[in-house]
């Protein structure tokens, strides 16, 4: 009996030493690590991620003014039917290129040949009665100092002969007429340019009562664009002008084509509705991209902007409406920093507030940076993933304020 006692007392004792939780917590841990044959678990150490880095920098930047503008041909010129009659044939196709000379339009020119053939005869009976009455003046001048024929008569023969004379002209002047007539059967485009759509169809009556304007052809290069700075900004303007030639850029909507010309006209009143002064620039066109009517953008330098702070594009990121850059700090961490742009130029960023020249900041490989994350330089061999951007490009240029200068 007493040897039962002693043996439950033993086995208590011996399960209250292991029902301490923590002696049970190490036993299961323990024991679950044996079971599967795994090493005890191990704190992960902080990983370091490869970015590029750059350098904010001082820099002298051209202050770029952006203006919208319409696109315009220095010679749009309607063709136009200048003799009436059917229209024959429409040589050249709506849209398509032309030369000078070009016959685009043929109207039936039957009656006008008609009208030339008899305008050439009529010419014909003028010259021979102009040498009939140039032959009787010669005969009868001997005539007159001989006494055989009065002075009064010889006179009338002179006369007779400067009115042939006339009459000569007068019928070469009507062949003149009707060769134009002929011609103007053929109607050419007088410029290189593009031809338009056509106002008329063949069979149609064209001409003085009829339709005169059958299509317009533009010149395509060079070509206009025309802009209307503020009159507040002509002082500026002009004292640029005075130096020499003011280059211009041209845009073709918001990633299209770019053209390079120069200010070749501004007008000598400002517009008393809009306070604005009309102003033009010239550029070559040689593909034709740029449409007579369309809208762009002329971009011009007219200032400088120095010591300005700037770093890559690419360094800066948008979340809502405000700009941020990483900035990495003494111990290799970084941190977000909220950014004001002034003005965006090319690849570069100019900012005004928020970061110092020399600070070092991120421009490549945002994807995986929180606040407070280790980076180091990515090796040369580095590519950066798509998703390594930020998720917003900004626009650095909409943030400005100074007038027109962006």
């Amino acid at each position: 009996m007493m040897n039962e006692s002693t043996n439950r007392n033993r086995r208590l004792f011996h399960w209250s030493k292991w029902k301490s939780p923590l002696r049970m917590l190490g036993f299961v841990t323990l024991a679950a690590t044996a079971a599967c044959g795994q090493k005890p678990f191990v704190a992960p150490t902080m990983t370091v991620i490869p970015v590029r880095i750059a350098v904010a920098q001082r820099s002298t930047i051209p202050v770029v003014h952006r203006y919208p503008s319409v696109l315009a041909s220095p010679r749009p010129v309607q063709l136009t039917a200048r003799v009436a009659g059917y229209l024959l044939r429409q040589e050249i196709p709506d849209g398509a290129a032309v030369h000078m000379g070009d016959v685009v339009y043929r109207i039936d020119s039957a009656q006008y040949v008609a009208q030339l053939q008899s305008a050439e005869a009529s010419l014909i009976e003028a010259l021979a009665s102009k040498m009939f009455a140039d032959d009787e003046v010669v005969r009868s001048q001997p005539l007159v100092v001989a006494g055989a024929i009065s002075q009064q008569n010889f006179d009338k023969l002179v006369t007779s002969a400067v009115q042939a004379a006339g009459q000569v002209q007068s019928a070469q002047a009507q062949v003149e007429i009707q060769q134009l007539n002929v011609n103007y059967c053929e109607i050419a485009s007088p410029l290189d340019g593009v031809l338009g759509k056509s106002n008329v169809y063949e069979g149609s009556m064209v001409g003085p009562g009829y339709a005169t304007d059958l299509n317009l052809v533009v010149q395509t290069s060079p070509m206009w664009a025309q802009f209307s700075p503020s009159s507040t900004e002509w002082p500026v303007f002009m004292s640029v002008l005075q130096k020499g030639e003011l280059s211009a850029t041209v845009q073709y909507g918001m990633d299209g084509p770019i053209a390079h010309g120069k200010v070749v006209f501004h007008n000598n009143v400002v517009g008393q509705s809009t306070g604005t002064l009309l102003m033009r620039v010239e550029f070559p066109d040689a593909t034709g991209v740029f449409i007579p009517g369309a809208l762009a953008e002329v971009r011009v330098t007219l200032t400088e902007l120095e010591n300005a702070i700037t770093v890559p594009l690419q360094a800066v990121w948008a979340r809502e409406t405000q700009l941020f850059v990483w900035r990495i700090k003494s111990d290799d961490s970084v941190e977000s920093v909220a950014v004001t742009s002034t003005m965006r130029d090319g690849t570069v960023v100019v900012i005004a507030a928020g970061i110092n020249a020399g600070d070092r900041i991120v421009s490549a490989g945002f994807q995986k940076l929180r606040e407070g994350t280790k980076v180091t330089e990515a090796p040369a061999t580095y590519v950066d993933k798509p998703g390594d951007a930020p998720t917003t490009t900004p626009n650095p240029a909409s943030s400005s304020t100074t007038g027109g200068a962006h």
